[in-house]
């Protein structure tokens, strides 16, 4: 018998190698029995990146099928499936004219993924270019009541919903407006790290999971998003690698330079890994081999920003954002719907020249030009800034002390692997480049409970 994972990774796939044959499963928790003890290389790459990028789980002798791969459950042998390929193109094509291929191919995507007509549709929208075209589109295409999501964290932090409402409103929307303080987050932790069965260290995740519990309770069933525009189309995310490959005059190791675009523990792992982790690990591949696929010479792409771009749609597009979508949406009894990771789309994005996806600091060139007609221009011209969530400041206040008693506990799971005076020096806010304590105790606790939910 013979399993596939999709082309893409909308969906996960697992296997372990048991005395019977090959397991597999689409949960990582089913092959909870099959596994080994946890395996420290995937818990220094979720510590770098905030989830486990690769074949790897935490999981010790389980394995994750790469998107379009197939394992055949008598022999195990598992085989690849079709790469993404560059595309030829002319250089006398425009802008415009890639952006006129660019848009029947997304308007198609969504309408795939539509409902019955006259169901009603939800969509998440955070005011960014991709949830925006998204959210417009749905709007033109369905002849049902179109639903948009938007959240903020109280009065007093930061949030998107100046944007967010000028698109409701621009596409007369059914807007709702959700708020989520940090003692509510909190309170949803534990049942978001079940959902997720993958660690995912994103600070988001709580938001998306009370986002799909408000979508569902007004009868929705399909949620779209606009997960998908940066990795396919270059977006902000790429600009730092450009610039170290352009501009780096030291000769740094392009791939510690990407683990460190992450801005997490990379930098911290020397002194935030336990001794007897370090040691186990001085016997193991190094870390860059995971990108070496990638960024070294056998890459199929010839183009930086493609290999780049490449990279992130088979690391986190697959193993974070599209298991974050998956698993939460999920849980809550909704079908998510990532148009923007169609596998037409994708493939449209490798075989447009890389000065049309990123045009000097213009991100997502082709993108815009394709739905200029169908946003306000505010939306078009803003730079990205992304959602932030406030536990720098929640970790200050009202989350200090239950954050230490979870972390700081003679009894904590996350002990035998990582060093508690560290530990100890985020939460009392020791400086620190980038003051950077919020997310990196968010990735923290996210291991501890997925390390207590898991039997660690």
């Amino acid at each position: 018998m013979t399993h596939t994972r999709d082309a893409i990774g909308e969906r996960t796939l697992y296997f372990a190698r048991a005395q019977d044959g090959v397991k597999t499963s689409p949960h990582l928790r089913d092959l909870r029995p099959q596994a080994t003890g946890l395996d420290l290389e995937a818990l220094r790459d979720y510590l770098t990146c905030a989830f486990v990028p690769g074949a790897r789980t935490l999981y010790a002798s389980v394995k994750e099928l790469r998107p379009g791969e197939t394992i055949n459950t008598d022999s195990g042998t598992v085989t690849p499936g079709m790469e993404l390929e560059e595309g030829a193109w002319s250089d006398d094509d425009t802008l415009q004219d890639h952006a006129a291929r660019l848009r029947p191919l997304l308007e198609d995507a969504v309408r795939r993924r539509l409902p019955a007509s006259g169901e009603p549709v939800g969509v998440y929208l955070s005011g960014g270019l991709d949830s925006s075209l998204i959210a417009a589109i749905v709007k033109k295409l369905h002849d049902g009541r179109v639903h948009t999501f938007s959240l903020h964290f109280g009065p007093d932090t930061p949030s998107e919903l100046l944007w967010s409402g000028m698109v409701a409103e621009h596409c007369q929307t059914q807007h709702h407006v959700l708020e989520f303080p940090g003692k509510v987050v909190w309170d949803n932790l534990t049942e978001t790290i079940r959902a997720l069965d993958d660690p995912i260290g994103d600070p988001l995740t709580v938001p998306n999971l009370l986002l799909g519990k408000a979508a569902r309770a007004e009868g929705i069933r399909t949620i779209f998003n606009g997960e998908g525009g940066d990795p396919v189309f270059g977006g902000p995310k790429n600009l730092p690698m450009v610039l170290h490959a352009l501009y780096d005059s030291h000769g740094a190791d392009a791939t510690d330079a990407y683990f460190r675009s992450y801005q997490k523990c990379f930098d911290d792992l020397p002194r935030l890994l336990t001794k007897d982790v370090r040691e186990s690990l001085k016997a193991r591949p190094p870390q860059s081999e995971l990108l070496a696929p990638f960024l070294g010479p056998d890459s199929p792409m010839e183009s930086y920003l493609n290999k780049l771009m490449l990279l992130n749609v088979r690391l986190k597009g697959a193993d974070q954002i599209l298991t974050k979508v998956a698993n939460l949406t999920g849980a809550c009894g909704l079908t998510a719907a990532s148009p923007l990771f169609d596998p037409e789309i994708v493939e449209f994005g490798f075989a447009i020249p890389a000065r049309y996806k990123l045009d000097g600091a213009r991100e997502k060139a082709v993108l815009k030009e394709a739905v200029r007609d169908l946003l306000p221009e505010a939306i078009l011209a803003r730079p990205k800034s992304g959602m932030m969530v406030p536990v720098q400041k929640w970790f200050k206040s009202e989350l200090q002390k239950p954050a230490r008693d979870l972390l700081l506990s003679r009894r904590a799971r996350i002990h035998p692997y990582v060093e508690q005076a560290i530990i100890k020096d985020w939460l009392d806010y020791k400086p620190m480049p980038f003051n950077r304590h919020g997310v990196r105790i968010w990735l923290l606790l996210t291991l501890e409970l997925w390390l207590q939910e898991n039997g660690y």
